[in-house]
């Protein structure tokens, strides 16, 4: 956490701000835009709600890591609200990654992972291979314009979405990773720490209520009872027979059944579901009332 000093209406403020922020990146989400659709929108959003000069100053940036610490207090004591923080912080940190140009490197190292670029004649070695590659999933028209950005080798493992969407090249169990595609290996990494980060959050919720009784805790408890307060309203539209995409992540935890709930579970961790599950959930979420334009979305977005 930050090492700096805020009054309590400051720190108010800068929460209020960043949760604003992280409702828009939810919101699109429900709306099952793309990729390119969804930077689009987290990018206007923070330049008018946390950076309105267009470039960060110190003290925005103060700022904004004082809020995610702080929010990570509000959003730690539930399964529900951590899964809501979780994944609105991994879109919003994915967004700030694909910016990053020049400090890739540093930040790999200042956060401890291990990865560098592949030196200059392992490169030209390789670069044949590379070529195909970005050709075969057009990435890019010229492809030996293209493949001179930097390259990571990284276990296969570690990139099996990659693996599996053949975007590249394999060999001698490493897969040669391009820095635009950086962000599979990072922001799952990234996630998973703060996933931890949650978790250890919550057992801690218990000591930090008691001593900021009178000041921190309050705030805190209130910034998500605003989150959920949106959900309920959500929930009384769903008991009228129609169900939204937007609706969903709050009606699965309330409303679905356990097997519902598990299946639901797993597709939003994993991005995957068995054949069988995927029919399953797809008939009852058509049970409950989701429109088939909204169906497809969903599909579309995981």
């Amino acid at each position: 956490a930050p090492d700096v000093e805020l009054a309590m209406s400051e720190l108010e403020e800068c929460c209020y701000m960043r949760l604003r922020l992280l409702r828009c990146i939810d919101h699109a989400k429900a709306k099952g835009l793309r990729s390119e659709e969804l930077l689009g929108v987290i990018d206007k959003a923070e330049r008018e709600i946390m950076r309105p000069a267009g470039v960060w100053t110190d003290e925005e940036l103060h700022r904004d890591q004082c809020s995610h610490f702080l929010l990570r207090l509000a959003f730690c004591r539930t399964e529900e609200l951590r899964r809501y923080f979780l994944s609105n912080e991994h879109e919003l940190f994915k967004f700030r990654f694909s910016g990053q140009v020049g400090d890739v490197a540093r930040f790999l190292l200042d956060n401890g992972m291990p990865y560098a670029p592949i030196g200059e004649a392992e490169l030209d070695e390789v670069l044949p291979h590379l070529q195909n590659v970005r050709r075969s999933v057009k990435l890019a028209k010229d492809g030996a314009a293209s493949v001179k950005e930097d390259h990571y080798k990284v276990p296969f493992e570690e990139v099996l979405d990659l693996v599996r969407g053949r975007r590249v090249f394999l060999r001698a169990g490493f897969a040669y990773v391009p820095q635009s595609e950086l962000i599979s290996i990072v922001g799952g990494q990234v996630r998973a720490r703060l996933s931890r980060a949650l978790v250890d959050a919550s057992r801690a919720w218990p000591s930090v209520q008691e001593a900021e009784a009178d000041r921190l805790s309050a705030f805190l408890e209130h910034c998500s009872t605003q989150y959920m307060a949106d959900d309920y309203a959500a929930d009384k539209k769903a008991a009228h027979g129609e169900v939204s995409l937007a609706q969903l992540p709050a009606l699965t935890k309330r409303s679905f059944p356990l097997c519902m709930e598990h299946l639901s579970s797993k597709l939003h961790d994993n991005s995957h579901l068995k054949h069988q599950g995927r029919i399953q959930l797809g008939l009852f979420l058509k049970g409950i009332g989701l429109s088939y334009d909204e169906s497809l979305t969903f599909w579309r977005t995981l």
